[in-house]
């Protein structure tokens, strides 16, 4: 059967695969997910994965499927920084975008830091509802949002940090890309070169890298946020919401929604939101009742653009990490 690249089938694969724990390979696909309500097979997974990806995956990625880790665990701080970012800073950057008031744009960007800096809004790792197709399960969202954010905020830098340093490569090559043990390792070496040692001292060939590299990946899957999504041609017809509130509003707010991912700030808390156009007004009004403080709106034709090149924007671990001491280096905001 051919599949256009918005089939309701296809979209109720990606809610399916929103839900589970972790990054499933294929077979583990077929195992634990239902499409509509029917078993679907290894073949037809491959299929329908190929599909997402598009005909030139590597020059137009369209699909990403990743892991999102707890940044408290390695560590690190995220923070909200809007405006042009410092040359310094560049290297901690994770993410930029624009966001626009109706009236003026305004550049805003992710960073992660060792420690939390005042002059910039920290947030804490953030959590997301996935409704594409309108069947996200009925639940207390926000209790399972409070418990999040309690186990963020209880969360401390890994001792094994300093047993294995190759938790942060791991973390940082895979997140955001669709990959294997073998394209960790040879992003990895070529980024630390001659301070391969530092990360495994013990490792003397490809193989050995590569088994160490798998090795980690097995010893990070509890670190998992949860997997994220992202697929272009679905978002294409979407608004994109910034509203911080008083209230955590995810049982407010998701029915009307696409995504939802909450952060927890200094202020309250940073919905942002993905909906169709039909339910931006359902959206303000609902918002409404959580005591708005701010609301952006980010412009539809950079969103898309963003998105495409967002995979390029890397985290520079291999400036900002020191893998002989297991710690971060000293930064001045």
């Amino acid at each position: 059967m051919t599949l256009n690249l918005t089939h309701p089938k296809l979209i109720n694969f990606l809610q399916q695969l929103s839900q589970q724990q972790g990054i499933l390979s294929y077979r583990d696909m077929a195992k634990k997910i239902r499409v509509q309500e029917k078993k679907v097979s290894v073949k037809t997974i491959q299929h329908w994965m190929n599909t997402l990806k598009g005909t030139q995956p590597e020059q137009q990625p369209q699909f990403f499927y990743y892991p999102a880790f707890y940044n408290e665990a390695i560590g690190l701080t995220a923070h909200i920084h809007k405006g042009t970012i410092p040359e310094h800073l560049k290297p901690w950057t994770i993410y930029s975008t624009i966001l626009h008031n109706y009236t003026t744009e305004e550049q805003i960007n992710t960073l992660l830091l060792p420690k939390k800096e005042k002059s910039i809004t920290p947030i804490t790792t953030g959590k997301t509802i996935y409704n594409l197709d309108g069947t996200a399960p009925e639940k207390d969202y926000d209790a399972i949002f409070k418990e999040h954010f309690k186990k963020c905020e209880a969360l401390t830098q890994l001792n094994s940090l300093k047993k294995n340093p190759l938790i942060i490569p791991c973390i940082f090559e895979y997140q955001h890309r669709a990959t294997n043990a073998q394209q960790v390792w040879n992003r990895f070496k070529n980024k630390v070169r001659n301070n391969i040692e530092y990360y495994c001292p013990k490792t003397k060939t490809e193989q050995q890298g590569i088994h160490a590299i798998r090795t980690t990946l097995k010893t990070i899957q509890p670190l998992i946020v949860e997997p994220r999504i992202e697929y272009l041609p679905y978002n294409q017809d979407k608004d994109y919401y910034h509203i911080t509130t008083k209230k955590i509003g995810a049982n407010t707010l998701y029915k009307h929604a696409t995504t939802l991912k909450i952060y927890k700030t200094t202020q309250g808390y940073l919905h942002i939101i993905q909906t169709t156009q039909q339910q931006t007004e359902n959206i303000l009004e609902k918002a409404q009742e959580l005591d708005i403080q701010n609301i952006s709106i980010v412009m539809k034709k950079k969103t898309e653009e963003h998105l495409k090149n967002s995979t390029l924007t890397q985290f520079q671990y291999e400036k900002n990490y020191e893998p002989r001491t297991g710690t971060w280096k000293k930064i001045q905001v």
